[in-house]
């Protein structure tokens, strides 16, 4: 999958100068976003290693920012909110951004919702978090539909794909009804993987599938673009769709309005402002922030299945 280099490059000074709303929204996706972060963790530490090979006659650079407090707020009452009320300032939050530990330990404060088991000025590093293996960090353990299909696993595959396949079809402009059959044609493909990828035999599928019931595929997925275009609005479709038994109505509405506007991205949900009989503004913006974790990780979820990493 392509990163979003526009977040890895992100200079919050210059678009706060500009858009205020635009440059927050930005830290937002940035924050949400592992890859994009990791990526410019990476960038920052490069740039660091550059700069001090340049002068090694001079002494080390200074130790990085206590950020403590800032990674709190991002935690709760969350980014938008604390900006709102003038508790976090653009001058700290651009350094937080320059910062790659505390940037790393704002991601995992917001992913998680909390500032648990973070150290006070944000200090842990993104080798320990990333290449510990720690129960607490690594990503489970998920089976690709490659895996699946080659040990014959065929009703975890079913039970893992299914989701997937209404906005698969929506996606190459194939009626979403033609779910089941579909799912009922991979099936007897499957088999005959071979030495190949699911992935990369799925759009073949698709369009013989598609001649099979007297259709065409208007749209495929053999480059790298066009599954980013795929996974992305597909994984806030099923987070929408995943509306929970003691989830209140109004959080229901959230789901249903946004499915409705056809909300498909970070962006557009933290520009999304239906109206909604929430409690607070508080609850809203909390909700609005669980949606972002969940679609990433849903997302994440897809580029595993997939194979797209």
């Amino acid at each position: 999958m392509r990163l979003d280099l526009d977040l890895v490059l992100f200079h919050f000074s210059d678009v706060w100068d500009d858009d205020p709303q635009a440059a927050v929204r930005a830290v937002e996706a940035l924050l949400r976003d592992r890859s994009a972060c990791q990526a410019r963790i990476e960038m920052l530490r490069r740039l660091e290693a550059r700069a001090q090979e340049r002068r090694p006659h001079l002494p080390p650079l200074p130790l990085r920012g206590d950020f403590g407090r800032e990674i709190a707020l991002l935690a709760n009452p969350g980014l938008v909110e604390a900006v709102d009320r003038g508790l976090l300032s653009p001058d700290r939050i651009a350094a937080l951004t320059g910062d790659p530990d505390a940037l790393w330990a704002a991601h995992r404060a917001v992913s998680r919702g909390s500032g648990r088991g973070l150290s006070p000025s944000g200090g842990e590093s993104v080798e320990t978090e990333v290449e510990s293996g720690s129960e607490e960090t690594a990503a489970p353990a998920l089976p690709g539909f490659t895996e699946l299909a080659r040990h014959e696993r065929w009703e975890e595959l079913e039970r893992r794909l299914g989701p997937w396949l209404p906005s698969l079809l929506g996606h190459v402009g194939l009626s979403e009804e033609m779910a089941g059959p579909l799912m009922e044609f991979i099936l007897k493909q499957a088999p005959r993987l071979g030495g190949r990828r699911f992935s990369e035999l799925l759009p073949q599928w698709l369009e013989e599938f598609a001649r099979s019931e007297g259709a065409e595929v208007r749209r495929s997925l053999r480059t790298e673009d066009e599954w980013r275009d795929y996974l992305e609005p597909g994984a806030f479709r099923l987070v929408f769709e995943a509306s929970g038994p003691d989830e209140p109505a109004w959080a229901k509405q959230f789901r249903e309005a946004a499915l409705e506007e056809g909300i498909c991205s970070s962006a557009g949900l933290l520009d999304f402002e239906p109206r909604v009989s929430a409690s607070s503004a508080e609850a809203v913006a909390a909700f609005r922030r669980d949606l972002l974790f969940e679609a990433s990780q849903k997302r994440e979820e897809g580029k595993r299945l997939f194979e797209r990493d």
